[in-house]
């Protein structure tokens, strides 16, 4: 039986960082957004999440968001999870998280400069 993630690659986007962030960032509550999973070239995801940077009593902390479709996803990152186990607490900046990514052999997609 095939894996719905087969044939996908793990990737991430840094929202602050891509050329359209500042317009979406401009209408969140967050200060920042890693969104990540499992993608395939033509963009479509089989599971996808997002670490969120908010403001938190005056701290600013990361907050995984995931949907019940992108729990089978969750459940393939064994590595990020352990990674993220031994900084419990430590409350990583969003590049800081996006190395992590980058250790568990996630592709960075963020576009910084506008295609169009």
């Amino acid at each position: 039986m095939e894996n719905k993630h087969d044939n996908m690659v793990k990737s991430f986007v840094q929202l602050s960082k891509a050329w359209y962030g500042k317009f979406n960032l401009g209408e969140s509550d967050c200060i920042d957004e890693v969104t990540f999973g499992f993608y395939a070239p033509e963009g479509e995801t089989s599971g996808e999440m997002a670490m969120k940077w908010i403001d938190l009593s005056g701290e600013i902390v990361p907050k995984l968001v995931v949907f019940s479709d992108g729990w089978s996803a969750l459940s393939n990152f064994h590595d990020l999870i352990d990674l993220l186990g031994q900084h419990d607490n430590e409350d990583p900046t969003p590049e800081e998280f996006c190395n992590l990514l980058l250790q568990c052999g996630f592709v960075d997609k963020t576009e910084p400069t506008n295609p169009y």
